[in-house]
């Protein structure tokens, strides 16, 4: 294996935390495990990295599997060569009492402590009982913690914000606030806020025989002259009033986490969600169309555009590409694990934009809930 530049898992932005005691209880919890290897192992290579996810519980690695699928492959047993980073994922004494925390916001954030000790950097959240450490000696990343199902939301999080995406970003990837499906090989990218009408439009588009994508992020990157967009895998987080009667997903069975609903909105499973409408899903294609909606409540008739100017067009996509710093984006990076230097892109964010503009029609729509509806109906057959 090649050599690679020491890193530590802190960001520039923060500074890591005076010593204290749970530093000492997060290092005694880790010690029997570092050394040791798990039972059961599934490896995945994303771009020359591969990473190796760990555990003894043989039932956390297939559902991680499965929730990559088929986005990732997870593929069973010791990886073909050393990989570049090992995942741990331990399961440390009985669960705590209560029921299991399954706000995904809560694993998304950076963790509030953070320390380090015994040839390890750590960070822990308060609540829910979860410990992340850094092995940089053994190229190790572990996850700990005392609930299986809370380890096994923060490893979805962990492994796809904070790794593969690293690795996908240092070659030229970039994510965009957007929902997306596909019909004959070409895509349909919804572009746009919270609320702006991206999953209304996901679920119609699905309505009309068109496979999954992606619900609410997207990964854009360089494919020859053109771009490529990728899904990234997350459950679908729609409004329960797509549940009413009459509703796109009325008669919806199972699949859904309505204890996990926030704000109006619950947490669906892609494969119900699919199921439902019977259409497949398709982790990646080329972008034709970029739709750009606004639901609002004040507008009167639905207005529709094709944006025809160029630069015009790629500063309304780019209002919608999540960096550190976007408002709202609850993905920051903040995990620096020690993966290998790659190959970089010779695209700019610059050029990525323009690429991208200038392989697909750019509309923008605006209007009321129920005209956005109705005009999405109507405009179906057009989109590509």
């Amino acid at each position: 294996m090649s050599e690679h530049r020491p890193v530590t898992m802190l960001t520039e932005a923060h500074g890591t935390a005076p010593h204290s005691g749970w530093c000492d209880d997060a290092v005694r919890r880790l010690l029997p495990h570092r050394h040791r290897r798990p039972k059961h192992e599934r490896w995945t290579e994303r771009l020359g990295v591969l990473i190796r996810v760990a555990s003894d519980d043989e039932a956390l690695l297939a559902s991680l599997t499965d929730f990559y699928h088929p986005y990732y492959a997870l593929v069973p047993g010791r990886p073909p060569r050393a990989p570049d980073l090992t995942l741990k994922l331990l399961i440390d004494g009985p669960p705590a009492t209560g029921t299991p925390c399954t706000d995904m916001r809560v694993f998304r954030d950076r963790p509030e402590l953070h320390g380090c000790g015994a040839g390890l950097t750590l960070a822990r959240r308060r609540s829910p009982d979860v410990v992340i450490a850094v092995d940089e000696a053994r190229r190790d990343a572990l996850v700990v913690g005392s609930s299986t199902v809370e380890v096994g939301l923060q490893a979805r999080v962990l492994l796809r914000d904070q790794l593969l995406q690293r690795v996908e970003h240092r070659s030229g990837f970039r994510i965009f606030h957007a929902a997306a499906a596909v019909r004959e090989e070409r895509g349909v990218a919804i572009l746009g806020d919270r609320n702006a009408g991206k999953t209304t439009a996901l679920l119609a588009l699905l309505g009309a025989g068109y496979d999954f994508v992606t619900a609410d992020r997207l990964s854009v990157g360089p494919d020859g002259q053109g771009v490529v967009m990728v899904g990234v895998p997350a459950r679908v987080n729609v409004h329960t009033v797509v549940f009413g009667p009459g509703q796109p997903l009325d008669s919806l069975t199972g699949g859904a986490d309505w204890e996990a609903a926030v704000e109006g909105k619950v947490l669906v499973d892609v494969p119900a969600l699919t199921g439902h409408f019977g259409v497949g899903t398709t982790p990646s294609a080329r972008p034709a169309t970029l739709l750009l909606p606004q639901i609002d409540a004040t507008a009167g008739s639905v207005r529709a555009e094709v944006v025809c100017d160029p630069g015009r067009a790629r500063e309304l996509v780019r209002h919608n590409q999540l960096r550190k710093d976007s408002p709202g984006n609850t993905h920051r990076p903040w995990l620096k694990a020690p993966l290998p230097p790659a190959p970089g892109s010779t695209a700019t964010d610059s050029d990525l934009l323009d690429r991208l503009v200038a392989q697909c029609r750019v509309i923008t729509v605006r209007g009321c809930y129920a005209d956005y509806l109705d005009w999405l109906a109507s405009a179906m057959g057009e989109l590509l």
